[in-house]
């Protein structure tokens, strides 16, 4: 929070620039997910072969809407959670990404469209969802597995 969200993608994209993994999979709760998508998309690194989408932000957030025009210079991620064309910006079609899907059945703070494909939806709110046993075992799962 109250860092330039563009800044971040950029650090995002020199740490795996300069990893010598032979593969890389992302982890992206919420508005981190729209970090980690951005991120592949502009490095557009071979190496990266998963991304696990924990309630992702992928449309406007409400409160982003209401509270940007009174907070959005303090809080720049307010002003991306706003714009309906860069929440639901996708993964590049020329990335070969695996990407797994896990929604809280108890979601009030972010919309998911109608169309947004999800893999895995758990018990949990979509604060409380990175600390359930069980997301962290899907997640366990979908590393593991090809």
């Amino acid at each position: 929070m109250f860092t330039d969200p563009y800044q971040t993608i950029d650090t995002l994209c020199e740490a795996m620039v300069k990893s010598s993994a032979p593969s890389i999979s992302l982890i992206g709760h919420s508005f981190g997910d729209w970090i980690a998508r951005s991120a592949i998309n502009q490095s557009q690194l071979k190496s990266i072969r998963k991304l696990i989408s924990i309630c992702p932000t992928v449309a406007p957030v409400p409160f982003a809407k209401v509270f940007k025009p009174i907070m959005g210079k303090l809080v720049p991620e307010l002003v991306v959670m706003a714009d309906k064309e860069l929440m639901s910006t996708p993964l590049s079609e020329k990335m070969q990404i695996k990407r797994s899907s896990i929604w809280a059945k108890v979601e009030v703070i972010v919309t998911r469209p109608q169309d947004f494909k999800v893999d895995h939806e758990m018990w949990a709110s979509h604060i409380s969802s990175v600390f359930q046993p069980s997301v962290w075992r899907v997640i366990e799962e979908e590393l593991s597995s090809n």
